[in-house]
């Protein structure tokens, strides 16, 4: 539930669509711009572990990339 309203509030800016998957488990649709593409992505890694990536494939490939980056930095 509190995941749930740190995405609301993180992408109130966005067009958003979100349905109820069943087991605790929410679909958020983001509509952006191309420009907006590194907010996106700074809002997702903020989230942390709540939430998951389904698409698009470029945004999925760059969050893993920025978290490995980070674990590699960290050791």
């Amino acid at each position: 539930n509190e995941a749930y309203d740190r995405c609301s509030y993180l992408f109130s800016s966005f067009d958003t669509y979100c349905y109820d998957k069943g087991n605790d488990k929410l679909i958020m649709r983001i509509y952006y711009y191309r420009f907006q593409k590194e907010e996106i992505i700074r809002n997702i890694l903020f989230l942390g572990h709540y939430v998951k990536v389904i698409s698009p494939e470029d945004i999925k490939t760059e969050v893993i990339s920025a978290i490995k980056s980070s674990y590699e930095n960290y050791l």
